[in-house]
């Protein structure tokens, strides 16, 4: 005897001949039928995104300390190598983060260096 089972499935449950049950999945509609694109979408502007690089670092010193310096734009790598190799009297150095935030500078600058990165790429390909 086969006993029924509450319907918990997109599936519905028939035998086979032998009496096992056997599960019928509906046939899954393509996604592209689902989806209809626009007739004439419209051309959208590229804009780039400002960014700049960040302006706070936190650490913990040597000390046990937790700390949080401000890092004006173009210092970000040489505050991480310091860092890295725990020159921790180089990072005391650096001003305390009081939140700064960025300024229309610093955005100018990331896109200074952006364009100087991808000039020098140029150079090398060619």
């Amino acid at each position: 005897m086969i006993s029924t089972l509450p319907f918990w499935s997109p599936a519905t449950i028939s035998t086979y001949t032998s009496g096992y049950p056997k599960l019928n999945f509906p046939t899954p509609k393509p996604i592209m039928d689902q989806v209809q694109p626009e007739a004439n979408p419209e051309p959208r502007a590229l804009t780039p995104i400002e960014s700049a690089e960040p302006n706070n670092l936190q650490y913990t010193d040597d000390e046990g300390v937790a700390r949080s310096i401000y890092l004006p734009q173009g210092t970000m790598h040489t505050a991480w190598d310091h860092l890295e190799n725990e020159r921790w009297d180089e990072l005391a150095k650096y001003e305390p983060y009081t939140d700064q935030g960025y300024t229309k500078e610093d955005f100018k600058k990331a896109r200074e260096l952006r364009e100087r990165r991808l000039a020098e790429k140029s150079d090398v390909v060619e």
